[in-house]
């Protein structure tokens, strides 16, 4: 059975576990290639509500490398974090172009994450990291396979428990909260990769979802489409859109390849919904051949001269050779 944090309820969440420790980040050498939208033609800068606006292809041969499946990305651009599957953090400052497009990085820093006995997480069983929501002065980090939210300070010197949303423990070991992002109001929004089912045993064609309003999570579901899974969720701060979220979904299938399809929920939706709510998505872009695609589960928005939204995202590469880790930057249109 997979063993769960205890839901924290009231003050006694104020209260959770506390630990001080050496953030142990070790700098590391990371090349940036530049890559292209679409590498047949390179005059092409959109799709669908997204307008490209540069992407590196990162590799670096420190121990511990990629696999990152949770994104974020300071309100002035310049300052990066990513998670990885193996219980990484990722810190890098991000350089951009006089034209604003993404351009490089540096200061690569590479660190454990930490579990509530101080000590550095280790293995996938325990550091299956999957996404960041930043809620105040708190990095919110949820986990799959040991199945639980842990909040990290800035410096990654604390560490607390946060109390999940009930009946996560259900949930398959490779299908737990994909998607976490913080929504107006101190709320939280998680989404399960995996597939529920509804009343009779058939299947819903949706994942479980939960908002967390105060310390209570109200359960929903998320509609899917078709093969795509959810893998990742970020919320437009404040400026047009504030609240609205855009969700990652993905599919990879051996004779299509990989489909990632990007997706808004409404901000007003999102505030109105309730117990069993169908929370229903509106497709925005997609990336598929012969765009540049690979498996794309962080997802990460700020705003930018003028208010425009903009929009990145990291690929999860699986440590696979085949795979490369890959930073898009986009504008969000419309």
């Amino acid at each position: 059975m997979i063993r769960l944090i205890p839901p924290l309820i009231g003050a006694a969440l104020a209260a959770a576990i506390i630990i001080s420790i050496p953030a142990r980040a070790e700098p590391i050498a990371v090349t940036a290639k530049p890559v292209a939208l679409d590498s047949s033609d390179a005059s092409r800068d959109r799709t669908g509500n997204l307008t490209y606006l540069g992407g590196l292809r990162l590799r670096s041969d420190a121990k511990g490398f990629g696999g990152f499946s949770g994104l974020d990305i300071s309100a002035d651009g310049a300052e990066m974090i990513a998670v990885s599957d193996f219980g990484r953090r990722l810190d890098a400052r991000l350089t951009y172009a006089k034209d604003g497009r993404l351009a490089g990085i540096s200061n690569a820093r590479l660190a454990p994450l930490t579990g509530l006995d101080g000590k550095p997480i280790t293995g996938k069983g325990e550091g299956d990291a999957e996404d960041i929501a930043r809620l105040g002065d708190e990095l919110l980090v949820s986990f799959e396979r040991h199945h639980r939210i842990l909040a990290y300070g800035a410096d990654v010197a604390i560490v607390r428990a946060v109390g999940p949303p009930p009946g996560l423990e259900k949930a398959p070991a490779n299908g737990g909260i994909e998607a976490l992002t913080a929504l107006p109001g101190g709320r939280l929004l998680a989404i399960l990769e995996a597939a529920t089912a509804v009343s009779g045993g058939a299947s819903s064609g949706a994942s479980p979802a939960w908002i967390r309003r105060g310390q209570s999570w109200t359960k929903m579901h998320y509609a899917r489409t078709g093969k795509l899974s959810p893998s990742g969720a970020a919320t437009v701060p404040a400026g047009k859109g504030e609240g609205d979220v855009l969700v990652i979904e993905r599919h990879w299938s051996l004779l299509v390849g990989t489909r990632v399809r990007i997706a808004h929920l409404g901000a007003n939706d999102l505030a109105k919904a309730g117990p069993g709510t169908m929370l229903r998505a509106r497709e925005i872009a997609r990336l598929e051949a012969p765009l540049i695609v690979d498996n794309f589960e962080g997802i990460a928005i700020r705003r930018g001269p003028g208010g425009a939204a903009y929009v990145y995202l990291i690929s999860d590469d699986n440590f696979n050779p085949l795979q490369e880790t890959l930073l898009l930057m986009f504008r969000l249109d419309g």
